[in-house]
């Protein structure tokens, strides 16, 4: 099953999105550094599913 992960990143934290067919939307705020996010996605992986992800910015980084 795919799922497919968008994180939001900004320097305090990181919001993810969780969509999977059939599935309601899930959604977890994870700390903003590399190794928050590896677990977060390694978890995701348990169930043998296939992760699609896409990254975004907000606040002052994303204007720049």
């Amino acid at each position: 099953m795919d799922k497919y992960i968008g994180f939001d990143i900004s320097s305090k934290d990181v919001n993810a999105c969780v969509t999977q067919k059939n599935q309601r939307e899930r959604y977890a705020t994870i700390g903003p550094h590399v190794g928050a996010m590896r677990k977060f996605l390694a978890n995701e992986r348990k169930d043998n599913s296939r992760v699609h992800l896409s990254f975004g910015t907000s606040g002052p980084s994303a204007s720049q």
